[in-house]
């Protein structure tokens, strides 16, 4: 038999050409077919493509995203039932009431074996049809992907299949890894007492040795004892993720230095310091350090809970950018060791790091991880995200204030700063602008957020947020010197830190980007926690020691409390610098920019000589001359001893001060040389930039201290159920939440503490409500209390609405409530008349009900909307209390007065639901007869439908009638061409549903669907079917005589 054989080399299909003009190697027609590329005899044979094969159901709900990895012959799936229905379809699966029911999973399915693996599964994936999975690579064992609903994710594909619960929430698999917010505490709690847990453990006895034997004192040291002592020292740390990720550092402690003889001179030392101009004990006494770091959940859970693998601990000198390593600690130990407990103790024995961190991670203080991205691909062993959202909206202001004073030692928490840095001080004659930066769970920072107090009235001990701290004022006692134990800055806080969720959404063009704060369940990229950061420009300065300061002139006591002299020897030279106007060797008398601000005078005469403390307030003290001793004591008045000036027989540089009050010792009195100090002026930066502080903790925590001292007041709404519909009646009789006879769109709920309590004495001060477009539409809603005890509200509508072309904007809105918890009022009288005064002293407060600030007074001589602004002191148990009000008034002893508690703003939102348009079924004749073809116009029918509005006059606006499939449009005319072998053509008018044909050519039934579509994008459809006969008459007689 003959054998016909034809290659189809040219891969292509020809259906242009007559069948007997096809060219040999081209085909008329195929399916399913590859042409071979192979270098053997088949080269261009046909064959078959293996076509879809239904490898397993996955059944309940959809495929969002998969990846296949060809070299494993694995696919891996992306499954969930949940559909996420929230306006802005980025409600956490977790937080949603519809979603009860719905899983998500991720499977492995191997292509050679047939075998359907669950690698991760549970609500807390957050998954949704709404966002489909685009972005999905395989790097190794690692398995990346990013949906633009939840912050970028990947799971270990090795670890996933050995078992299916080792992912088990947000911290497992986000990109961004959790990071480290509280710093190691350098302090602890000994035999009931706190103390600093920086040591000196080779010392046997405590400074001066009269004090006896040092309790650290270990004679088994086993550090180096001098490798801190020139060092300015901050610790941190770093945790290690199995995957071999790293955290972001945390942040770093104060500078670990405490100096030698804590900070004291002992006999002869001041003479030696004066002398040498330099103190000699002020070196780092610290050599171990007991390290205090705070663990985020129990030690022997680190691994299982965060999946935290390592511990590097790292050590910074203040002078460097490098971050060197310590020591690495690895989970187990620590779990070996802290078992339950969530702190874990590293001794550092004062020895030399083992390695330096890699500059790259220096600069890195976050992840650089979107909060949201679409599109995500690989580049080497590089993930790179695109269309991505980087950042948080941030609060534009918290309501703070910051005070600068002595430091306490102790208070709630760990507010033990006096204790854990012993020698710290705050420097005055300083100005501090100081801040708040809060961070999501992952190392996302917002920009430093300021205070919205704007006043700088510290009548309660407290500014804004920026603030000058002077010197002590110069009528301070010096005496009390020894009772300071240095100063320290503090912020009240006057209002919860709150952030409304609102994530960015194509679906609302006003939102705000606010991430809400964190809760693990439902929001675990909300604002997290917090740190404190503080800008300070005035930076070194030196601390200049001096022999003595002569008050008045050298020779003589002229000028005494005008001028001043001292002799400049040493490194003193250097510190307060001369002005150079004359260049050359014959300058001998020099100017100088320097302003000075004494510290320590001397005081007295021969052996009673002694020196004291100086507060020069806000008085400056500038060095006006500097020129040897012999020159300048020519220009002095009068003849008097030389024996005051230290060293005077070498002639020493001596600088002129100009002073506002006396200081020093006058020759008259024949000063004798003693250790007196003065600062020089700090030199100001022009790097204005904040510096991290190692105050940090967790917003929820701060929140609650505030609440503790501002009653109890309301923090949220209970769940609202909010449904509202276009086809609801604003009069109508019914009860049910979005139904269509009732005018309610929120189930009945309830005011709550930060504990989810209903409060029950809640009072409504005010309630308006705005759409996104910012458009005040608070007549258009009504609040309603729903009439039992338990005072709980529903939002009702107060007129009909209509789901139009901009309703995502214009009927999304915002309900804003003014209220407050009438349980918090109290009263109290007042103890003693007041005369035009903002200072109040009340006694007989009510038990229990503390004043707060923000509180409301009213009473006789108290003008309306006074309130309080600060508390000076308060004593619940005495029932008494020191406050400042808002306005000065004069008031009569045992007046009575009432405090109201303030109202907070508390927002919610809802936006109107689209319901689907309807049609009026349709009524023609069946079947239609025509007489022959023909391309006349021939009527069929008039569509009639309507949109779900109850707003008669707008139910039949924004409909587009349309073919279901097949049409072309032209204008508006939609033209459906019927290609089943009848070739009947049908028009449709798109506006007005008007349909008829425009060609009839042969009989039969004809079918079409018609859909209506409102303007939210809702639809319903019809479908028609046509039975045309050929007959003698038209359809209208045909029908009329039923034939």
């Amino acid at each position: 038999m003959a054998e016909v054989k034809n290659s189809f080399l040219a891969s292509k299909m020809n259906r242009d050409l007559d069948d007997r003009l096809i060219p040999s190697n081209e085909y008329r027609e195929a399916f399913n077919i590859a042409i071979s590329q192979s270098e053997d005899s088949d080269v261009g044979a046909v064959e078959n493509v293996r076509g879809t094969l239904l490898l397993e159901a996955l059944t309940g709900g959809e495929v969002i995203g998969y990846v296949i990895d060809e070299p494993t012959d694995n696919i891996y799936l992306f499954w969930t039932s949940y559909t996420d229905a929230s306006n802005s379809q980025l409600v956490n699966h977790q937080a949603s009431t519809s979603g009860n029911g719905t899983d998500s999973k991720i499977y492995r399915y191997n292509v050679g074996t047939g075998n359907l693996l669950t690698l991760a599964t549970g609500r807390w994936l957050n998954l949704s049809t709404t966002h489909p999975i685009y972005g999905i690579n395989i790097l190794e064992d690692l398995l990346f992907w990013t949906d633009n609903r939840n912050q970028p994710r990947k799971i270990n594909t090795v670890t996933a299949a050995a078992d299916s619960t080792h992912y088990s929430n947000e911290d497992h698999i986000s990109v961004a890894k959790y990071s480290p917010y509280k710093p190691i505490e350098l302090f602890k709690e000994y035999s009931g007492t706190f103390k600093t847990t920086m040591k000196d453990a080779t010392s046997p006895l405590l400074p001066g040795g009269a004090s006896g034997a040092n309790p650290d004192y270990n004679a088994n040291y086993a550090g180096d004892p001098t490798y801190l002592e020139d060092k300015f020292a901050r610790l941190s740390y770093r945790f290690k993720f199995e995957d071999g990720e790293y955290s972001i550092v945390a942040p770093f402690t104060q500078i670990a230095f405490i100096p030698k003889q804590d900070g004291s001179f002992l006999a002869g030392q001041e003479d030696e310091t004066y002398k040498s101009t330099v103190v000699g004990f002020m070196e780092n006494k610290v050599n171990l350090i007991e390290a205090q770091i705070q663990l985020p959940s129990q030690a022997q859970n680190l691994t299982s809970a965060l999946k935290i693998v390592e511990i590097d601990i790292l050590a910074k000198e203040s002078s460097s950018n490098i971050i060197n390593v310590l020591d690495t600690i690895t989970a187990q130990e620590i779990a070996d060791v802290s078992a339950t407990a969530t702190v874990y103790q590293y001794n550092y024995q004062s020895r030399k790091p083992v390695r330096t961190l890699p500059s790259n991670q220096t600069t890195r203080v976050y992840d650089k991880t979107p909060v949201r991205a679409l599109s995500q691909e690989v580049s080497g062993n590089r993930v790179i995200y695109g269309n991505y959202t980087d950042k948080h909206t941030a609060p534009a202001s918290l309501n703070y204030q910051v005070s600068a004073n002595q430091k306490l030692s102790s208070g709630k928490g760990y507010n033990y700063a006096e204790i854990e840095y012993p020698e710290h001080t705050v420097k005055r004659n300083r100005n501090y602008q100081v801040g708040f930066i809060l961070s999501d769970r992952y190392g996302r920072e917002s920009d430093v957020i300021l205070s919205s107090v704007i006043s700088n009235d510290t009548s309660n001990g407290f500014g804004a947020s920026t603030l000058y701290f002077p010197y002590k004022p110069s009528h301070s006692n010096p005496a009390a010197v020894l009772e300071d134990v240095g100063n320290s800055l503090k912020i009240q806080l006057n209002q919860q830190i709150s952030s409304t969720l609102d994530p960015l959404s194509l679906n609302f063009s006003q939102a705000t980007g606010e991430p809400g704060l964190y809760d693990a369940t439902t929001n675990p990229l909300g604002w997290y926690s917090y740190k404190i950061v503080v800008k300070q420009t005035e930076q070194e300065y030196y601390n200049v020691y001096l022999s003595g300061i002569v008050d008045g002139y050298l020779s003589g006591t002229t000028d005494v409390g005008k001028i001043a002299h001292a002799a400049l020897i040493g490194d003193n030279i250097n510190k307060i610098p001369r002005e150079l106007q004359e260049v050359g060797p014959d300058q001998t008398l020099y100017s100088s920019d320097a302003v000075l601000y004494p510290m320590v005078e001397n005081q007295g005469t021969g052996s009673s000589t002694f020196n004291q403390q100086v507060y020069p307030g806000i008085e400056k003290y500038p060095a006006v001359t500097i020129a040897d001793f012999e020159q300048l004591d020519k220009l002095g008045q009068g003849t008097g001893t030389d024996d005051h000036i230290y060293n005077d027989e070498d002639n020493p540089l001596i600088v002129r001060i100009q002073t506002p009050a006396p200081l020093g010792e006058t020759d008259a009195n024949s000063v004798a040389p003693f250790l007196s100090i003065v600062e020089t002026t700090p030199f100001e930066s022009n790097v204005d930039i904040y510096y991290e502080t190692s105050s940090t903790g967790l917003i929820s925590d701060l929140n609650g201290l505030v609440i503790a001292g501002q009653g109890t007041p309301v923090q949220s709404f209970g769940a609202l159920g909010y449904v509202q519909k276009e086809n609801q009646v604003f009069n109508g009789g019914g009860t049910g939440t979005g139904a269509a006879d009732s005018p309610f769109v929120t189930n009945e709920f309830f005011p709550r503490t930060a504990t989810g309590a209903n409060i029950t004495t809640a009072t409504i001060t005010s309630f308006g409500v705005t759409d996104e477009t910012g458009a005040n539409r608070t007549s258009a809603f009504g609040l309603n209390t729903t009439g039992n005890t338990s005072n709980g509200y529903q939002i009702k509508i107060l007129e009909n609405f209509y789901y139009g072309p901009n309703a995502i904007t214009d009927q999304s809105f915002t309900f804003i409530f003014g209220i407050r918890n009438d349980a918090d009022n109290t009263a109290a009288t007042v103890n003693g008349a007041t005369s035009t005064s903002n200072t109040i002293i009340v006694d007989a407060i009510t038990t229990g009900k503390p004043i707060f600030e923000g509180m409301l007074i009213t009473g006789t001589g108290i003008t309306a909307g006074t309130t309080v602004t600060g508390i000076t002191a308060i004593n619940m148990t005495a029932k008494t209390a020191t406050i400042t009000i808002s306005a000065a008034f004069s008031l009569a002893n045992n007046a009575a007065l009432t405090f109201t508690a303030p109202s907070f703003v508390r927002e919610v939102s809802g936006a109107l639901q689209n319901i689907a348009p309807t049609i009026t079924a349709p009524v023609y004749p069946a079947p239609l007869y025509f007489s022959l073809p023909s391309n006349a116009y021939q009527p069929l029918l008039n569509l009639v439908g309507v949109n779900g509005t109850s707003v008669s006059a707008d139910n039949t606006k924004d409909l587009v009638w349309s073919f279901a499939a097949g049409s072309t449009t032209v204008g508006n005319i939609e033209t459906l061409a019927l290609l089943d072998g009848s070739y009947n053509i049908y028009k449709l008018n798109k506006t007005t549903g008007y349909l008829w044909r425009s060609q009839i050519a042969l009989s039969g039934v004809d079918t079409m669907r018609v859909t209506l579509t409102d303007a939210g994008g809702a639809s319903t459809f019809v479908d028609l079917s046509f039975d045309f006969r050929f007959g003698e008459f038209t359809d209208a007689f045909s029908t009329a005589f039923d034939i």
